[in-house]
């Protein structure tokens, strides 16, 4: 009898003799690449020079990140900016969630019965029992959600509550105190030798007249609106934070997209767009305002420049050195053709610190650039003027932007 085999024995067979054919001619499928785990980013090297891609990596101020397929690592980076990142919807509301802004620049958000007011000190889920925050570290008390990221500016000439119906009252912040435990709590405001008593449902901000401290601590910037004085690392595709707190070391895990920017030098650098401006030079009531990301008056996000105009930003005196990306918005490169010219004036001198043409061919321009010295604050002004396409998809992007302070000096 002749010896069979079974189908299965007969298709092993099949594959063994066509697998130990060298050039059998069978294509064998290929094998997928790995996929990449990193995040879209722009680290900042001690030059200031920017350098966009996908972060793979971030211990201590070392990044890896990859551009155009090719890997770098980079040993001395100041910054890393997530300027695509999107907010979160807020968990809470007014009367759930409280922002205390401090003086060192962090803002810290706390469910509203977590944070508990005594006189003139406040404790809270990042302060040691018996160790509280003293009021005169506290510069804004924040309970309505639209007002959060207002920037506060200069501190007032006196304590001033805004009200819930849009009134102000000045005076002076005598005492805090919670009532329960659901953070109910009153404030007593001096003025004309009277005492208000004010409850906390009728707060939209308590502005202080707290002083920013000469040392401005926050190193991380997160997507709901907090700074944190953090140190952050970005391994095996996970984001985990260091939160340094009177507390100690709080540690934290990132969701995707919380991150908004991390500074791996603080106190030497300071993000472009977390400063004063910018302001629309000229701006008429036909002129579209810039944009940034949704619902941030203030924050790291990109800025959205609608149509050809004139911005500015007031930077400090000790400012000495800009890095920045400007890019065509993705869907205007195929008329987009434009010039963007960077200047700076400090005490009636000017100088050009930077123009290129942005067009679909070229539409990114990496800025690193000195800025002239000088002892007083200046004017950083950035122009988009219209190409031979004229203005109709002249939509720039600013996406990031890191100034360097030459003497750490404060940025109030």
């Amino acid at each position: 009898m002749k010896a069979t085999l079974s189908t299965p024995a007969r298709r092993a067979l099949a594959l063994g003799l066509i697998a130990s054919l060298p050039h059998s001619g069978i294509a064998q499928p290929p094998t997928p690449p790995p996929k990449q785990r990193g995040t879209q980013a722009i680290v900042y090297d001690a030059a200031l020079s920017p350098i966009p891609g996908t972060l793979t990596a971030l211990s201590g101020r070392t990044a890896t990140i990859t551009t155009d397929g090719r890997e770098t690592t980079i040993q001395n980076a100041v910054a890393v900016l997530f300027p695509q990142a999107t907010r979160p919807a807020r968990e809470g509301d007014a009367a759930t969630t409280i922002t205390l802004d401090l003086a060192d620049g962090q803002r810290w958000i706390f469910p509203l019965a977590a944070v508990k007011f005594a006189g003139e000190v406040v404790q809270t889920p990042t302060c040691p029992e018996g160790s509280p925050l003293k009021l005169d570290q506290v510069r804004r008390v924040v309970l309505d959600t639209t007002s959060t990221d207002a920037p506060i500016g200069s501190p007032p000439p006196a304590d001033t509550a805004r009200l819930g119906s849009g009134d102000q009252i000045t005076g002076f912040v005598a005492s805090i105190n919670t009532l329960g435990k659901e953070g109910a709590f009153t404030v007593a405001l001096e003025r004309a030798g009277t005492t208000t008593t004010l409850a906390h449902t009728t707060l939209r901000t308590l502005t202080l007249t707290t002083q920013p401290s000469p040392r401005q601590s926050v190193t991380a910037w997160l997507a709901d609106g907090q700074r944190l004085d953090a140190s952050a690392t970005l391994a095996e595709g996970q984001w985990s934070i260091q939160q340094h707190t009177p507390a100690g070391p709080q540690p934290h895990t990132l969701p995707p997209g919380m991150l908004e920017g991390v500074l791996l030098a603080p106190g030497e650098f300071v993000p472009l767009l977390s400063l004063p401006g910018p302001t629309v030079v000229g701006a008429t009531a036909g002129v579209e305002p810039p944009v940034r990301g949704p619902e941030r008056p203030l924050g790291l996000q990109d800025l959205l420049i609608p149509e050809p105009q004139t911005l500015t930003w007031t930077l400090p005196p000790s400012a000495s050195r800009l890095g920045a990306m400007l890019a065509l918005r993705e869907d205007c490169r195929a008329w987009g053709d434009c010039t963007a010219t960077l200047t700076f004036a400090r005490a009636g001198q000017s100088a050009e610190l930077f123009k290129g043409t942005l067009t679909g061919m070229q539409p990114i321009a990496l800025v690193a650039v000195d800025i002239p010295p000088g002892t007083t604050a200046g004017t950083l002004t950035l122009a988009i003027d219209a190409g031979r396409n004229g203005p109709i998809q002249d939509r720039v992007v600013l996406r990031g932007g890191v100034v360097k302070l030459s003497n750490s000096q404060m940025v109030k």
